[in-house]
């Protein structure tokens, strides 16, 4: 029997059957999307973590080669008593890797007796070389033999294509090393360096006039600026104007000074041309700083008449040096080399004294040369004679140590002429001149010219 279902008052009706299945398939559908979801998250995360964890091995390993590198470096090259050179210095097929070596290190004079200062003889030269052979600074590299830096298999890039351009005669300036393996906590990876002399190479080139035209200006900066010649870098335009060239702190940005040719400037020069090569003036024999004649001879009035220290024997010795002056004018240990010596004694011409060598005083006389040099309102510069007589004893000192100018003899040349005339009469109880006879002359004229060997105008 059917009964109608009655509905009571207040009271809701039942739901219809099926809605709490619906409710419970959509929350499954939505647990599925998010699970899934946190699963792809997941797997980024951990792929991610996996090269983040690799890429920080290959930090670790690049960080750890510079280390290794500048170890090798300052090691090698750290002491003033080095000197650095590239292989294809020595032979152009050879790669353009850098190698140290020792010096002599001041141990190739004699430190005292009368020749003290006197070069020693290494005996056999290339032998000694070779011992003083260092290292070539790249990885990898345990022998004197020139590492392998062509490109094969197995070995990594560290310049290639990108710095320095391809092609024939492109690919041996490329270094192309076998990497050292590292493996850690089972983690493997390789490194490897290689070390590029800046100081071996151009500085970016920044000519520049002294602040007058002067000949003294000039010869100042001929003496305290070198730089390279900018239209060997396709740079002409720095000659014109050099402040592009200040500008560029990077040798990338060479290529906006360089004309346009097939390689940009800087991957042609890249093994030539720098903007940082720097250098210290350190004696590479002996070790600290170089002597600075520059200051010693504007500076040579003021300096004591003895035990000048112009040669340092060894890092701890200084070998000391006279003054020669008017009274003075073979003063012992005067001239460049410590153990030469004047010829004759004092009572000799000036022209039998002469040493094998010049003296500090004639050096210092020729590097202040430029302050005699007069230049008139209309630009001409002249400068005046200087020499002494050679057999003069009174002027003993201006003939060893002052630099002589004068003009140098050229050419000479005889006009021979022929003539005849009348005899002269004969003395008394000689006999007399036949009539008409004539005696023959001849006439010697000497044409010599002379020639300024110099670049400016000699003066009396």
């Amino acid at each position: 029997m059917n009964h109608a279902r009655q509905h009571l008052p207040g009271i809701p009706p039942r739901a219809k059957p099926g809605f709490a299945l619906v409710v419970t398939l959509s929350l499954m559908i939505l647990l599925t999307v998010l699970a899934v979801g946190l699963l792809t998250l997941s797997s980024i995360s951990l792929r991610s973590s996996s090269q983040s964890g690799a890429m920080a091995t290959a930090k670790a390993n690049a960080r750890m080669a510079l280390m290794l590198a500048l170890g090798e470096l300052q090691k090698q090259v750290g002491p003033d008593t080095r000197v650095t050179a590239r292989a294809d210095v020595l032979d152009e097929a050879n790669p353009p890797v850098l190698g140290a070596w020792k010096s002599w290190e001041g141990s190739d004079h004699e430190t005292t007796g009368a020749f003290a200062g006197r070069p020693l003889s290494p005996g056999d030269y290339a032998a000694k070389k070779k011992a003083r052979f260092l290292a070539w600074l790249v990885s990898g590299s345990t022998t004197a033999t020139v590492p392998d830096t062509t490109d094969s298999t197995g070995k990594v890039t560290l310049v290639g294509t990108g710095s320095v351009g391809d092609g024939a005669e492109r690919t041996k300036l490329q270094i192309h090393l076998t990497p050292s393996l590292v493996t850690t906590s089972g983690q493997k990876g390789a490194y490897a360096w290689w070390v590029g002399g800046e100081n071996q190479k151009a500085r970016l080139p920044q000519p520049y006039q002294p602040p007058s035209d002067s000949a003294a200006r000039w010869t100042v900066n001929a003496k305290s600026h070198s730089t390279a010649d900018p239209v060997s870098f396709r740079m002409d335009a720095l000659l014109q104007d050099a402040s592009p060239a200040a500008k560029a702190i990077t040798l990338h940005q060479s290529d906006l000074i360089a004309t346009a040719a097939t390689l940009p400037a800087s991957r042609e020069f890249f093994h030539d041309l720098s903007a940082v090569s720097v250098g210290l003036l350190t004696n590479t024999a002996t070790g600290g700083w170089r002597k600075d004649l520059s200051l010693l001879t504007e500076k040579w009035d003021s300096q004591p008449l003895a035990n000048l220290p112009a040669f340092r024997v060894t890092p701890a010795q200084d070998l000391t040096f006279t003054r020669p002056a008017p009274g003075n004018e073979v003063a012992a240990r005067s001239m460049l080399y410590p153990w030469a010596a004047y010829r004759g004694t004092a009572t000799n011409y000036p022209i039998y004294q002469h040493g094998a060598v010049t003296s500090w005083d004639n050096l210092k006389d020729y590097a202040t040369t430029y302050k005699r040099i007069s230049v008139s309102a209309t630009g001409r510069a002249t400068i005046p004679t200087q020499a002494a007589g050679v057999l003069d004893t009174a002027t003993t000192y201006q003939y060893l140590h002052k630099v002589r100018i004068l003009p140098v003899i050229a050419r000479i040349q005889w006009v021979f002429s022929h003539s005849a005339g009348t005899p002269p009469s004969p003395s008394a109880g000689q006999p007399a001149n036949p009539p008409g006879s004539l005696e023959p002359r001849l006439l010697m004229t000497p044409i010599i010219t002379m020639w300024n060997p110099y670049n400016l105008e000699i003066s009396p």
